[in-house]
């Protein structure tokens, strides 16, 4: 996922590259390294599904709180998509 979001244009740069020989995104797998370190010494399933819920709840929050603060900051920043009240009209 780190490979395909760098090559978006989403993460940096640097995690879309390639090892020369192996054809491995090698800088991806190295920042997934220490988090699937911590997660495979975590004895107990819940206490991991509960650290990965929280982690997807806290991005979750980063994401929305990015929206709201892009769209007051950079109203006229061009979106692929708006929500407007047309869409709701039933006339």
């Amino acid at each position: 996922m780190f490979f395909v979001a760098s090559r978006e244009g989403h993460l940096p740069e640097i995690l879309s590259m390639i090892h020369v020989r192996k054809h491995t995104p090698l800088p991806a797998v190295i920042v997934l390294h220490p988090l699937t370190m911590i997660m495979l010494f975590n004895g107990d399933l819940y206490s991991l599904l509960n650290f990965l819920s929280f982690a997807r709840w806290l991005f979750i929050g980063l994401v929305v709180a990015g929206l709201i603060y892009l769209r007051y900051k950079r109203p006229d920043m061009p979106r692929p998509f708006k929500v407007t009240s047309a869409l709701y009209s039933f006339t």
